[in-house]
C-alpha cells in the first residue's frame, strides 16, 4: 500500500516538473530578446552612426544586410520559443491540481504569494506553506 503512495506522489511531483523546462525556456527568451536589442542597435550604428561614415559603402550594405538576416533568424527564434512557453502552459493549465495552479501564478505570470493566496481563496499562510513544499520537492 505504501509503494502505491509513494509512485502516486512521485507522479505528483512529476507532473509539475515542467516548470523547470519552462524557466529554461524563459532564460533563452531573455537571451533572445538581448540579442536582438544588440543586432538593432548595430544595425543602427552601420545605418545611420558612426560605423556608417567610417566604412565604404558597399561594406555597410553588406554588413548591414547581414544584420538584417540575422534580425530576422532571431525573430523567429523569439516566435517558437514563445509559442512552446505558451503550450507548455495551456498543457499544464488543463491539470486543476493546486501546486500545478500556484506554480503557474507564481513562475509564469510572476506573482506575489499575496496575490495568489487572494485569487485562489486559500489564506496566504497555506500557499506559503504549499509553495515551499513544491519548491523543496522540485529542488529549485
Amino acid at each position: 500500500m505504501t509503494s502505491i503512495l509513494n509512485d502516486l506522489k512521485a507522479y505528483k511531483w512529476y507532473q509539475m516538473s515542467w516548470i523547470h523546462e519552462y524557466k529554461e525556456l524563459e532564460n533563452e527568451y531573455m537571451r533572445l530578446l538581448e540579442s536582438l536589442e544588440l543586432i538593432t542597435l548595430e544595425f543602427d550604428r552601420w545605418n545611420k552612426g558612426d560605423l556608417f561614415r567610417k566604412n565604404n559603402y558597399v561594406t555597410v550594405l553588406q554588413k548591414k544586410q547581414e544584420l538584417l538576416l540575422q534580425k530576422e533568424s532571431v525573430d523567429i527564434d523569439i516566435k517558437l520559443l514563445k509559442e512552446r512557453m505558451d503550450n507548455i502552459v495551456k498543457v499544464y493549465s488543463i491539470n486543476n491540481c493546486l501546486e500545478n495552479k500556484i506554480l503557474i501564478l507564481k513562475h509564469v505570470e510572476h506573482k506575489t504569494l499575496r496575490q495568489i493566496s487572494e485569487e485562489l481563496g486559500y489564506s496566504e499562510s497555506y500557499i506559503r506553506n504549499k509553495h515551499a513544499k513544491i519548491r523543496k520537492a522540485l529542488n529549485f
